[in-house]
């Protein structure tokens, strides 16, 4: 689950090093954790809103 949560993550950032490591780090606890009671493609789409709604607020 955690390198499906990696590849989530990886795959959604804006760029390669956007996010802070802590950050990053985060997200991937997240969607490790949803991926235990949810379907991936509602964790690709939740991850979405969280990263974007992130971008935003940095912008």
């Amino acid at each position: 689950m955690e390198d499906l949560a990696r590849e989530i993550v990886a795959e959604l950032e804006p760029a390669e090093g956007w996010m802070a490591e802590e950050t990053e780090g985060m997200l991937i606890t997240a969607a490790k954790d949803m991926l235990d009671v949810m379907s991936a493609d509602d964790v690709v789409e939740t991850m979405a809103t969280i990263i974007v709604a992130i971008r935003a607020d940095c912008e």
